[in-house]
């Protein structure tokens, strides 16, 4: 007879998802544009990121309905293997075109992990305490994020992507194994009480336009993925075309996540007891300060030091930033507005979507990395419009 877990039971169980899922990501996330970058034989490596997350934004919409249908367990653990299988048919080919298209494809399912872990986070969260919840679970996914740039720096310079993509692999596979023997695998249990059903279309516009506060963390939530997209996709680039090697490269993007890990529990603790608006204002400004700051920088191996300061800052906005926009949110909804919480996480795809081609077409003008950077730093500067507007939750 299958065991009844206990809340703390299903939150222990809960952590380790959270940081499996943090070190899967990071061991191929970082290791992405420059794999792309040598399959094609080309810079231009930004339409590649539009098609998977236009598939991305497409899928995270019928995804209601398959977790409607088969429930929420089960529909993680389906996602689950087919990014394993994935991201192991890429290990095998990861130099031809099939090794191509299996990463593409490994790489498009991320998000329908992020949003399956969503839920199960929101259905063990409880609004007094949401914000300590998530900014829990926040440091252990980025603690898990924190190990993989380093290694897969290290495995790349040494040993090439396959055996990163490999890795990865396997701790997806760990984690399908752990949601199989830990949670209710075999039924169709829906989130929470299963009440609710999902939202129209329709029935999502009403809810928008009553809950304007909603659009507004909508669209600081884009802003923080087009933060997350433009130096994801160019930080790696940039210091690769300025003479570091993989391992470097590796060890100032581990550097640079450190915030990650501190900031983001003492974060969710204070957005319970204050409110997340004013934590938001002051991660925007970080975040915009270091990349003006990476403008003015002459970016070289002897300046690994202070590059690596400079982008612990931009992370240190964009933990905050993270932890005040989740505990903000899941305030506001429960863990039945699946499409309510996948139009949330649609923000990844809306951000790269945009970025990608935003800045993809701004570098055939633009043949500078930090010219790039200082574009971005006006746009997070924008953002402040809708901040002001925000009704904080104290």
């Amino acid at each position: 007879m299958r065991k009844i877990l206990s809340f703390q039971d299903n939150l222990g169980w809960l952590s380790t998802l959270s940081f499996l899922f943090g070190l899967q990501l990071s061991l191929s996330l970082y290791v992405m544009s420059d794999y792309f970058k040598l399959v094609l034989g080309s810079d231009k490596v930004e339409w590649i990121y539009v098609l998977i997350f236009l598939f991305s934004f497409w899928g995270l919409w019928k995804m209601a309905d398959l977790v409607k249908k088969w429930g929420q367990v089960r529909s993680f653990f389906l996602f689950l293997s087919v990014r394993g299988l994935a991201l192991l048919a890429g290990s095998l080919f990861w130099s031809s075109y099939f090794g191509l298209f299996s990463v593409v494809v490994a790489f498009s399912f991320h998000l329908f992990l992020v949003v399956s872990l969503d839920l199960l986070i929101e259905s063990l969260s409880k609004d007094s305490i949401t914000g300590r919840i998530r900014g829990k679970q926040l440091a252990l996914l980025n603690l898990g994020i924190l190990s993989g740039p380093f290694l897969s720096g290290f495995m790349v310079n040494r040993l090439g992507f396959s055996v990163a993509f490999f890795l990865s692999s396997v701790v997806v596979f760990l984690m399908a194994t752990i949601l199989a023997f830990n949670f209710k695998l075999k039924s169709k249990q829906e989130l929470s009480q299963g009440k609710q059903k999902a939202l129209s279309w329709r029935g999502l516009k009403w809810l928008l336009k009553r809950k304007p506060d909603l659009k507004l963390i909508f669209s600081l939530a884009v802003l923080l993925r087009v933060f997350y997209a433009v130096t994801i996709v160019y930080f790696p680039l940039m210091l690769l075309e300025k003479g570091m090697d993989w391992s470097a490269v590796g060890l100032i993007l581990t550097l640079m996540l450190l915030p990650f890990v501190f900031v983001q529990y003492p974060t969710g603790i204070l957005a319970d007891k204050k409110g997340e608006k004013e934590i938001l204002a002051v991660a925007l400004l970080l975040m915009a300060i270091s990349l003006v700051w990476l403008f003015f920088v002459e970016v070289s191996p002897n300046s690994f030091w202070l590059v690596a300061l400079i982008l612990m800052l931009g992370r240190t906005g964009a933990a905050l930033f993270e932890v005040g926009q989740d505990s903000y949110f899941y305030k506001k909804v429960n863990a039945d507005d699946v499409r309510v919480i996948n139009l949330f996480r649609t923000s990844t795809a809306v951000a790269y979507i945009l970025s990608m081609t935003i800045f993809g077409l701004l570098s055939l003008i633009i043949n500078s990395y930090q010219g790039l950077f200082l574009i971005l730093a006006l746009i997070l500067i924008l953002g402040f419009i809708p901040l002001s507007k925000l009704k904080d939750t104290k």
